[in-house]
């Protein structure tokens, strides 16, 4: 693999092209891992194929921060697309080992974010993106088409008593078509050091859970192992909130090509042999026939308004004798017009205090990086 590893002050940056986007085609495919980060960096615009056992490893300590941006994960397989563990204080991974065997590390590991990333049809052995005891952050990014035993994203425990603490968020994206056996399209281990800290305006469809469970969202571990004894372990599910896909995450989907992307609606249409029909996504447009008919109704008011003030005055001067011209220009006794007087309320823009957010706080991931 090639391997990242130098200051932690000082992040390693590798971009694929001058802009760092998967248009420009930097394609790693093949052979056991593709990289291995032990300390602060960012990837911006890989596309890592065909892995056999683990695409990334992130195998520093919690002073390291790692970022992904507009990267691409397609057609890997064995046990993750990106696993995330402190080999310091857990133990040397060989190419064979799976998530479940290895020593849970004594400390927490790196952090990680997914900016506008992309995981689609791996079919690995655990999970597309596993974390022991890490901060993880997953914004504007899509999982399509996976398959895992456990989910797409799975967040782990350190070692018993080690406050390894795990922390979870997860903003802005779409799971689509995905298939686990354990439930929760996103697992969490149940630990008291392990919590999803945002679930915030994500959408899911299509997701499937092999062993029947109903949970095909966010599946918290409340009670037994899941990974030990699927049949006497129970949790929460929490919902994804969102009932269509954010339009920036269809176009990481497309990877900027004009392709129509195809995803299934909330319920799908049946097809006339038994199936289902998945909608046509339409992107969501913002605002702009709602600011026409505003202005429309604005200016109608405006007119009528300015009419039926123009025929009262009209009369009233008739009828105390006066001259049945008008002036519109208000006199500085009456303190001014009927347009001067009529004021509209201005509506109150979105700001911090007003608009709900996931990071409540400063997570630590962009500013680190």
């Amino acid at each position: 693999p090639i391997i990242l590893g130098a200051s932690q002050e000082k992040p390693t940056t590798l971009k694929c092209g001058q802009d760092g986007h998967t248009k420009n085609k930097c394609i790693i495919k093949g052979g056991s891992m593709h990289f291995k980060i032990t300390a602060s960096a960012v990837l911006s615009g890989f596309t890592l194929e065909a892995s056999s056992y683990a695409s990334v490893l992130v195998a520093g300590d919690a002073a390291a921060m790692v970022k992904f941006l507009r990267c691409r994960w397609i057609a890997n397989k064995g046990e993750a697309a990106v696993m995330i563990y402190n080999e310091e204080l857990g133990g040397a991974i060989g190419d064979q080992v799976s998530p479940k065997t290895l020593t849970r590390p004594s400390g927490a590991s790196s952090g990680v974010e997914f900016e506008y990333c992309h995981f689609s049809r791996n079919d690995i052995s655990f999970g597309e993106v596993v974390a022991f005891g890490a901060e993880v952050k997953v914004d504007f990014s899509a999982f399509s088409g996976n398959e895992a035993e456990v989910g797409s994203v799975v967040m782990l425990a350190g070692a018993a008593g080690s406050f390894a603490e795990g922390a979870l968020y997860l903003a802005n994206s779409c799971f689509l078509d995905n298939t686990a056996v354990l439930p929760g399209t996103v697992f969490l281990e149940d630990d008291a050091n392990v919590n999803v800290l945002a679930n915030t305006r994500n959408y899911g469809a299509g997701n499937k859970i092999t062993s029947g469970n109903s949970c095909t969202e966010v599946f918290l571990e409340r009670q037994g192992s899941c990974l030990e004894d699927l049949a006497t372990c129970s949790g929460i599910c929490m919902s994804f909130q969102e009932d269509a896909c954010n339009p920036e995450v269809i176009e990481i989907i497309d990877d900027g090509t004009d392709t129509n992307t195809t995803v299934p609606t909330m319920a799908p249409t049946p097809a006339p042999n038994g199936g289902t029909d998945p909608a046509i996504f339409k992107r969501i447009s913002y605002g702009q026939s709602g600011i026409f008919l505003r202005s429309l109704l604005i200016g109608l008011f405006l007119l009528f308004g300015g009419i039926g003030g123009f025929i009262y005055l009209n009369k009233k001067t008739k009828r105390n004798g006066k001259s049945a011209a008008y002036s519109s220009v208000p006199s500085q006794s009456n303190g001014g017009g009927f347009l001067k007087k009529l004021r509209f309320k201005k509506k109150r823009p979105n700001t911090i205090a007003n608009t709900p957010a996931y990071e409540e706080e400063d997570d630590g991931l962009e500013d680190g990086l």
